[in-house]
C-alpha cells in the first residue's frame, strides 16, 4: 500500500512540476483476491480509504462481476462496489465494471 501512495504522489510532483493540472491521475485496481492467501477486502478498503485522502480525479474497480459479493474480511457477503462507494462518495469518482453486457445488467448497475 505504501509503495501505491508513493507512486501516486511521485505523479503529482512531476505533474505540478510541468505544470499540467489538466493531466489526469487515477488508480486501478482489483478488490479482494480469491485465495485464501490473498487480499481481504479488509485490505482493500483500507487501501481505499488511504486513496479517498489524495487528489485522484477517479478509482477505477475492475472485477470479473460487478455485483460480486465480498469473500472474506470486512463487508463479507455484501457487494464489493456498495461497500467501496461508502468510502469513495463525496471524495472522488468510482467507475466500476464487470460482465455487464445487458441492458438490465446496466440499469441494475446505475
Amino acid at each position: 500500500m505504501n509503495f501505491s501512495l508513493k507512486i501516486i504522489d511521485a505523479c503529482y510532483k512531476v505533474r505540478e512540476k510541468y505544470n499540467r493540472p489538466d493531466f489526469i491521475i487515477g488508480y486501478r485496481l482489483s478488490p479482494e483476491e480469491p485465495y485464501e492467501t490473498g487480499l481481504t477486502m479488509t485490505e482493500t478498503l483500507k487501501l481505499v480509504r488511504a486513496l479517498v485522502t489524495k487528489p485522484l480525479q477517479f478509482i477505477h474497480i475492475s472485477q470479473h462481476d460487478y455485483f460480486k459479493k465480498a469473500r472474506r474480511g470486512e463487508g463479507a457477503g455484501q457487494e464489493r462496489l456498495k461497500l467501496i462507494h461508502e468510502v469513495t462518495k463525496g471524495k472522488t469518482a468510482l467507475i466500476g465494471i464487470g460482465g455487464l453486457v445487458s441492458e438490465k445488467d446496466l440499469n441494475k448497475a446505475l
